[in-house]
């Protein structure tokens, strides 16, 4: 089993990565982080948030606060598997917000965030989206 976390900086290109931690049982000590996927910033960059499961094992969903199609942060799916890629859901464009640094919160099958600009007043916006 492991523990995933993002890193702002770092991985392939230096625009965030996920890495995973193995979690300390008696049979296996502390194990140092390994890098699962790296940021490219057309899939995202600079992550500030945590990871959220998905309803599938294998699967995760967050934010990245820039990078995407317009550079103002998109929604993510990560697939862990032999090979772990990320997989950009959602491209803000400041009409649907900008900046999204939240946790993804899981309600029923939509999951909501939160986005620290745009939106009609350019204050930021709530936003829902369904896997």
């Amino acid at each position: 089993m492991f523990l995933y976390g993002t890193t702002r900086l770092g991985g392939a290109s230096n625009v965030g990565a996920i890495f995973k931690v193995p979690i300390v049982t008696a049979t296996n000590p502390i194990g140092a982080p390994v890098l699962v996927a790296s940021f490219s910033g057309a899939n995202g960059a600079n992550p500030k948030a945590a990871l959220t499961p998905g309803a599938s094992s294998g699967i995760f969903y967050g934010t990245a606060s820039t990078g995407g199609a317009n550079n103002k942060g998109v929604v993510y799916r990560l697939n862990v598997g032999t090979t772990s890629t990320i997989t950009q859901l959602i491209s803000f464009n400041t009409t649907n917000g900008a900046t999204p640094e939240s946790t993804l919160i899981p309600v029923g099958t939509n999951y909501y965030g939160t986005a620290s600009a745009g939106g009609a007043s350019g204050k930021g916006t709530v936003f829902k989206f369904t896997p």
